[in-house]
């Protein structure tokens, strides 16, 4: 008050002057409520959907394409000519995805007849069909990609496994020969 005092001398300005700040506190005092409550709502959503926020989006989604078989390598290698849009098509060299068969250059006979017998396999099957390559990945050898291969909803991965002409394999560490 001594304030307002000061710079309004005349009792009659003090009262307006006072009147007027008692009207902006208690409209200000009937809006904290509201307006805390706003704030408390959106300091809520963001503690919430703030972690969420924080995380980085994936580098890339992952890839599918179809793509028709030119060449069969081996059980697991096979060259296609992939459609990547309209009109548009690549060739490129295909690793299958979670399985390793007998390599055609193999170390022994057994290798050798256990690879055409795996590549036969797979020729067949990615004959019956176009095939759909899903999660495609760079490759780390060759110039080729990795990918889920599939021909009518079957996993040709799978097929060469349940067919025990190939084994489980993730890409890492060391393979298990096939010669005895």
């Amino acid at each position: 008050m001594f304030i307002v005092s000061a710079i309004f001398p005349s009792s009659r300005a003090r009262v307006l002057v006072c009147r007027r700040l008692d009207t902006i506190i208690a409209r200000a005092i009937q809006a904290l409520p509201a307006r805390f409550a706003r704030i408390a709502l959106l300091a809520g959503a963001v503690a919430v959907a703030g972690p969420a926020l924080a995380q980085p989006a994936p580098a890339e989604p992952p890839l599918s394409a179809w793509a028709q078989v030119t060449r069969v390598i081996d059980g697991d290698t096979f060259r296609a000519d992939v459609r990547i849009w309209i009109d548009l098509t690549l060739s490129t060299a295909v690793r299958v995805r979670g399985v390793d068969t007998p390599e055609i250059h193999g170390r022994c006979p057994a290798e050798k007849q256990g690879a055409a017998r795996a590549r036969d396999f797979a020729a067949a099957f990615l004959a019956a069909g176009p095939a759909l390559l899903s999660d495609v990945e760079n490759g780390k050898y060759a110039g080729r990609v990795v990918a889920t291969v599939s021909v009518g909803g079957r996993d040709l991965a799978e097929a060469l496994i349940a067919a025990r002409l190939g084994r489980r394999y993730d890409g890492h560490g060391r393979r298990l020969g096939w010669c005895e």
